[in-house]
């Protein structure tokens, strides 16, 4: 009987400590250089960890048209706001996702209005995708660990996260930035109300009661 749970422990652990196929775009910092041939990415994705033994993550999710190439932007506990560097190309952004360390992602899309857009990624320049604020955290529970995650705020703050964001990198502080959304992404999640999160078109948060 040990020697079934011993190796019943093994296996949930081993299969929880896989990690999903979404590949998670290297942000940029202060000391990195800013490629003249790159578009950039930008906005705030907060995540308030917990406890997180399984590494429990939340990103969005960005497709190339031509679905060739997909980029996760991660949410990160001390990254705030950040940019990624991409190929200059069109895009959608498509989904946020859940990485709970069993190696499935659970998607929730991006209202159409959003998703159906174009986003024309020009060399030199970024673009503003949104502020996300999301908590993640996992539960040790003897033999398996639940994951939990929730969307506290979704908004648009395009000045005052551009502003936050050349002050944490000045090197991208002459750079053209673009707001991709603009009110269009307050008027989106504000109707579907999906992912569950407030919606706010100024920097003052709107918090709805935590969901699962």
């Amino acid at each position: 009987m040990i020697k079934i749970v011993r190796n019943s422990f093994l296996f949930v652990l081993a299969v929880v400590l896989m990690t999903g196929c979404l590949r998670y775009a290297p942000a940029i910092y202060p000391d990195d250089m800013i490629e003249p041939s790159k578009g950039y990415l930008y906005g705030r994705f907060s995540d308030a960890r917990g406890f997180n033994l399984i590494s429990t993550q939340i990103g969005i999710v960005v497709t190339s048209v031509d679905k060739k190439r997909e980029i996760g932007l991660r949410f990160e506990p001390t990254l705030d706001p950040y940019a990624i560097a991409v190929e200059p190309g069109d895009y959608h952004t498509t989904h946020i996702v859940f990485q709970g360390g069993g190696g499935n992602d659970q998607r929730k899309p991006f209202p159409y209005e959003l998703s159906g857009r174009v986003i024309n990624v020009e060399a030199g320049k970024a673009y503003y995708l949104g502020d996300f604020d999301g908590t993640t955290k996992s539960t040790f529970l003897v033999l398996f660990t639940a994951s939990e995650w929730r969307m506290n705020k979704i908004a648009n703050d395009f000045a005052g996260t551009t502003a936050k964001l050349e002050e944490l990198l000045p090197k991208m502080k002459g750079m053209p930035k673009v707001d991709v959304f603009g009110d269009a992404f307050v008027t989106a999640f504000s109707r579907t109300g999906a992912p569950n999160a407030g919606v706010s078109s100024s920097a003052t948060p709107v918090v709805l009661p935590p969901t699962k």
